[in-house]
């Protein structure tokens, strides 16, 4: 009799586990279930960032790492890679830097030659693109925010149709 009422036990249990898996399954596919940062599942492949004041569009298929890498200088950044793992490292980077910072980079760049072309982007006339190959050929964009830092957008060029969908799509939250 032990027995029989274990075995039962064990079976509701199994039963219910199953039951409550095949709900939660079930769900993943409606595409009203919020996910983090207010995004719908239909809207996944937005980032949005309201503690900067920014957000953009990202390739289906990859994935936002945070952070990239640890820096006194670096006041916040992220790596937009493919979820397999990209064949060049950090494809698209995206660092945010005082703006003293940012301007001595560019000042360093456009003093060793490299052409640096303004370029509107979202909107902001103080953008900047500049292409460089440090080992690996990429392409850089600068954005002074509010006089008082710089979002670094940098992309490989091996990479540069993913890089080109996060810069059309880039956008400033108000």
């Amino acid at each position: 009799m032990k027995k029989i009422v274990i075995v039962i036990s064990i079976l509701a249990l199994v039963f219910v586990a199953v039951y409550g898996v095949s709900r939660f399954m079930a769900t993943i596919g409606d595409s009203s279930i919020s996910m983090e940062g207010g995004s719908t599942a239909s809207d996944a492949n937005m980032y949005r960032n309201e503690e900067w004041g920014f957000g953009f569009e990202y390739p289906d298929g990859w994935e936002i790492r945070e952070p990239a890498f640890g820096s006194t200088v670096s006041l916040y950044n992220f790596i937009v890679e493919p979820v397999s793992r990209a064949e060049v490292p950090d494809p698209i980077l995206v660092n945010l830097s005082p703006k003293t910072w940012g301007e001595s980079v560019l000042t360093k760049v456009k003093n060793q030659g490299v052409l640096i072309e303004s370029k509107m982007i979202a909107g902001n006339d103080f953008s900047y693109h500049l292409s460089s190959d440090m080992g690996i050929p990429m392409h850089s964009y600068f954005i002074l925010i509010d006089d008082e830092y710089w979002i670094n957008i940098t992309g490989k060029t091996a990479y540069e149709t993913e890089l080109q969908q996060v810069l059309d799509s880039f956008y400033f939250i108000e």
